[in-house]
């Protein structure tokens, strides 16, 4: 399993049906069953179905249905009750969810 960069739906879909990471940079896409995805750079992911989304650099993320969402910077998380949300700095635009904190240690 690699990363790939992706920017568009259709490069998205090539890299995760070969079972690789996409990072995906500025564009939109819809992740379903078992995606792994890295949102960069006013990208924007939507997705449900057991996948795991680590969120970057202004990305919105709308996420639903056994999810998981590692959070560093991201403009906006949308989320149902079964996503869960791993987040690693603050943010006032993450609705829903089950939001977890990170412990930092010294």
């Amino acid at each position: 399993m690699e990363k790939k960069e992706v920017r568009n739906q259709q490069e998205f879909d090539a890299c995760v049906a070969e079972n690789n990471i996409a990072v995906v940079i500025g564009c939109k896409v819809m992740a379903r069953d078992d995606c792994k995805v890295e949102a960069r750079g006013n990208s924007t992911v939507e997705t449900w179905g057991n996948s795991t989304v680590v969120a970057w650099d202004n990305s919105t993320v709308e996420a639903r249905d056994n999810t998981f969402i590692r959070f560093f910077s991201c403009s906006k998380i949308t989320a149902s009750e079964g996503v869960v949300i791993l987040k690693h700095n603050q943010s006032d635009s993450i609705e829903g969810g089950r939001q977890l904190d990170i412990i930092k240690t010294q």
